[in-house]
């Protein structure tokens, strides 16, 4: 006679339990890259396009879905007002795609970096690319409309650098 775990408030996940069948549901967690940029970068011009951090994953499956997590800390240095546009990327064999475009107007500084503008952008988002090739994730910013610079990672006490995060999932649902 086989012997039952019963308790009262619910299952014990500590417990061993031996399963047959399909566990349906339940999505599963493949692989997870992470990178980290604390090198300064800047842009002072609307016609550069800096990349503030990046990373490959290559899924295991077209039907797998890619969980990102990034954030770019960023400050603003100039004299006048100043507009930073910053971009979550997906390039797959040399073809971009823009996930997420954020744009931040009329940043400004004193032009002797105080006060200046400083803020960390966060770019969550749940991909879907349908590919098994790699793929490159990357956080870009640059400058539009007017002139200053714009800096990512710059050091100082309050960055930890840009980051990015990549989780390949399976068997997840989105409602």
């Amino acid at each position: 006679m086989a012997l039952t775990k019963v308790q009262a408030d619910g299952i014990n996940l500590g417990d061993t339990f031996a399963f047959t069948g399909t566990v349906s549901g339940a999505g599963k967690l493949l692989q997870i890259r992470f990178n980290r940029n604390t090198t300064a970068v800047s842009v002072s011009d609307t016609s550069t396009v800096a990349t503030a951090v990046s990373h490959t994953i290559t899924p295991t499956s077209s039907s797998n879905k890619i969980i990102i997590n990034g954030s770019i800390p960023w400050f603003a240095y100039a004299s006048q007002t100043v507009n930073t546009r910053m971009k979550l990327v997906r390039d797959i064999g040399g073809t971009e795609t823009d996930l997420q475009t954020l744009l931040i107007y009329n940043t400004h500084g004193s032009g002797t970096l105080y006060p200046y503008n400083y803020n960390e952008i966060s770019f969550p988002f749940l991909d879907e690319p349908s590919t098994t090739s790699e793929i490159t994730y990357k956080l870009t910013f640059n400058t539009f409309t007017r002139t200053g610079t714009v800096y990512e990672s710059r050091t100082n006490a309050y960055s930890g650098g840009s980051l990015l995060v990549l989780q390949e999932v399976s068997g997840w649902v989105c409602n």
